[in-house]
């Protein structure tokens, strides 16, 4: 989980940094850093990263886990269609 992890963080920041920079605060800044990380664009490490209208991601990369030997192992990944 650790890359989807890192390109959250990337989505959040790219937002911080946009909505911060035309100097809002408080609510204002919230709703804009909201309204920031809805309207992600960029390259990540899992690949493209941006949401649909409904906030989903538009990634449809699952992975299927199954337990072998007390761990969860993959056992199937694939596009979500």
């Amino acid at each position: 989980y650790g890359a989807a992890a890192y390109d959250a963080a990337n989505a959040i920041i790219k937002a911080l940094a946009k909505a911060y920079g035309e100097g809002k605060s408080g609510q204002d800044l919230r709703n804009e850093v909201t309204k920031e990380v809805q309207d992600s664009n960029f390259d990540g490490v899992t690949g493209h990263i941006s949401f649909d209208q409904f906030g989903d991601t538009n990634s449809k990369v699952l992975t299927v886990y199954t337990v072998k030997g007390g761990k969860f192992v993959p056992a199937k990944t694939g596009t979500f269609k």
